[in-house]
């Protein structure tokens, strides 16, 4: 559903007219978008990063499809360092949405 931009954030139902308000709950910097909410909202752009930091990765996210390509890339290895990435990955995209 991320990947697809299938889930139902604050601007799509600002869009819809079920929202008057789409800014993120998260920061109430932006619109709620999913490229915002998984990868560029501060909030959890330091998640991201203390995330990446822990398992060896020195790199900042990018804009949402840039975040997607580089996941496809770890997504086509079968090593146990890309397995427990893929692992983080879901569960941090999990995780912020929950908030």
């Amino acid at each position: 559903m991320v990947c697809k931009r299938g889930l139902i954030t604050k601007a799509k139902l600002k869009v819809w007219g079920i929202l008057q308000c789409d800014t993120c709950v998260l920061c109430s910097q932006d619109s709620e978008t999913c490229g915002h909410l998984f990868f560029k909202c501060p909030y959890v752009d330091e998640i991201w990063e203390s995330l990446l930091h822990m398992a060896d990765i020195w790199r900042s996210c990018g804009e949402w499809e840039a975040e997607l390509t580089w996941m496809n890339t770890i997504l086509k290895r079968n090593s146990l360092e890309e397995t427990v990435l893929k692992f983080l990955f879901s569960a941090t995209v999990y995780h912020c949405w929950e908030e």
